[in-house]
């Protein structure tokens, strides 16, 4: 039990319990007790939830320095939209990166993929096939069929240390409410739930 609002010399005891010949510059301990000592209810929240493994990725530079909501993700899904449809006409092959090795919460990976699939089937649909709706809020469970039509998943990074590569899915569905059913196939149902099991991709 530490401390939530740590002066300078605190911090400075705690670092010299992890070494004892720990030296910090007195200006820098004074910045981190201010940061420290401003953190919101919230975010010290997140910061008790984080286990032993989680601050590596905590302290990677890399790592995300602005965590995007929904709306700020399908805006910038929407500006990509304007920019693709002055495409002289469909592109032979659509390749779709996820990019979640710490670089994005998997909360954002799961808007910013299912966006992308609307984005790409409203730009370019497939013949025989009604127009998706541009938001997710309006899709039923047969767009979801439809998005995943002719889509591969193709698992390209490696895995963490000491895990096995699994197969690449469809990610959740980012919406608390699951699209509305209209008799789409019980497998396709099942893709927008987190807990079920994957529906069967199609080459």
């Amino acid at each position: 039990g530490h401390p939530a609002y740590p002066s300078a010399e605190m911090i400075l005891s705690t670092f010299r319990e992890i070494h004892p010949h720990c030296e910090v510059a007195g200006e820098v301990l004074a910045e981190i007790s201010d940061l420290v000592c401003a953190l919101t209810a919230q975010q010290r929240a997140q910061w008790a939830s984080l286990h032993a493994d989680d601050w590596w990725w905590v302290m990677q530079s890399q790592g995300p320095h602005h965590y995007s909501t929904r709306d700020e993700i399908s805006s910038q899904v929407r500006r990509l939209e304007r920019v693709l449809s002055c495409l002289g006409g469909p592109p032979s092959l659509v390749t779709i990166a996820r990019s979640m090795d710490m670089y994005m919460p998997e909360e954002a990976a799961d808007v910013a993929e299912w966006e992308v699939l609307l984005m790409v089937r409203r730009l370019w649909p497939q013949e025989g096939i009604s127009m998706p709706p541009k938001r997710m809020e309006d899709c039923a469970d047969h767009h979801i069929e439809q998005l995943l039509r002719g889509v591969t998943f193709f698992p390209t990074s490696r895995p963490l240390p000491g895990q096995a590569p699994g197969p690449l899915l469809p990610r959740p569905w980012p919406l608390q409410t699951p699209p509305r059913r209209s008799g789409a196939s019980e497998a396709v149902s099942k893709c927008v739930k987190p807990s079920a099991p994957p529906p069967p991709m199609r080459p």
